[in-house]
């Protein structure tokens, strides 16, 4: 990890989930600022308020209600101002045909969510990790699935 001033959005339904992944950046760094949302449709409202800070990575929950993730990836990935934003599906399960899908979508990752408060707190620094590393190089080289 390059920084630890990071600007994270985190759009995701459950409450708990919220919760553990807030408290895992807490660990990483202090420093990280960290915005969550409940649904897609309040992130992508929050994106086009042109006063609010923009984001250094975006983890979108794949099953939301009103605006689901791959609808979300779609429209972020849609506006000009915001498409060099990192974006990370944070999923449950791992639906390949989908994954596929969402990468050629111009999703940079597909994380599958982790079970334990470490297991969480590595995958958020391999996904940072992997995608500062192909965005300096500009190669595929890196795994698009994250699962520990």
């Amino acid at each position: 990890m390059k920084k630890n001033n990071y600007t994270i959005f985190l759009a995701d339904d459950d409450e708990d989930d919220r919760q553990f992944f807030e408290e895992v950046l807490e660990e990483i760094s202090p420093q990280i600022r960290f915005i969550t949302f409940d649904n897609g449709v309040d992130l992508i409202q929050n994106l086009l308020k042109s006063a609010n800070v923009s984001p250094d990575y975006i983890f979108l929950d794949l099953n939301m209600p009103l605006m689901d993730g791959e609808e979300c990836l779609q429209e972020i990935r849609n506006l000009r101002h915001l498409d060099q934003i990192p974006i990370i599906i944070y999923s449950t399960a791992i639906d390949f045909s989908k994954a596929e899908r969402l990468r050629d979508k111009g999703a940079n990752l597909y994380l599958k969510k982790p079970n334990s408060f470490s297991e969480l707190k590595k995958a958020i620094l391999n996904c940072i990790a992997d995608v500062e590393a192909n965005l300096s190089s500009n190669e595929e080289g890196i795994a698009f699935i994250v699962q520990l």
